[in-house]
């Protein structure tokens, strides 16, 4: 049996490792790589749905004032089918103003999140309305039982994934 002074010990010698050499503690965390929390496609051009949110003044008393603008122009540029990454970044009504669509200035937005698109160079960060219906969530995790390859196959070409 240890007693309470072999205790004692082990846990100063834990906690010297933890101070010294933290990549000794850290070795089984550094592997994972970090991946965003959700990930949205677009089931549509979304030209008018990507925000940017700015600062486009001061008031006079020195308070800035921020404001969403559409985050890049041309349905080309925002087509169906793009995938977003969420950054982390959110937009919370009532913490950050003027949350008004920009061109429908009727439209006040409560929940906006971060994105970034990845397949364009260089990468286009903004912010997305997750209830949109231009947008829906996307997972690329797979349970293990569905490993096999005739399982995955794309119903218009016949193709295997």
């Amino acid at each position: 049996m240890y007693g309470a002074h072999d205790l004692f010990q082990f846990y100063n010698i834990t906690e010297n490792i933890k101070m010294f050499s933290p990549s000794i503690m850290s070795s089984a965390s550094a592997s994972l790589q970090p991946v965003p929390q959700r990930q949205y496609v677009s089931t549509g051009v979304f030209t008018n749905q990507f925000f940017t949110y700015t600062k486009t003044g001061t008031t006079a008393l020195g308070v800035p004032i921020f404001a969403l603008a559409i985050a890049r122009a041309g349905d080309i540029n925002n087509p169906k089918g793009r995938i977003l990454r969420e950054n982390g970044r959110k937009l919370i009504k009532g913490v950050n103003p003027s949350l008004n669509h920009p061109v429908n200035t009727a439209v006040e937005y409560s929940y906006l999140v971060g994105v970034i698109d990845t397949t364009v160079f260089p990468n286009v960060a903004g912010f997305i309305d997750p209830n949109c219906p231009v947008f829906a969530p996307f997972n690329t995790d797979k349970p293990y039982f569905l490993d096999s390859p005739t399982e995955a196959v794309d119903a218009s070409s016949g193709l295997q994934d």
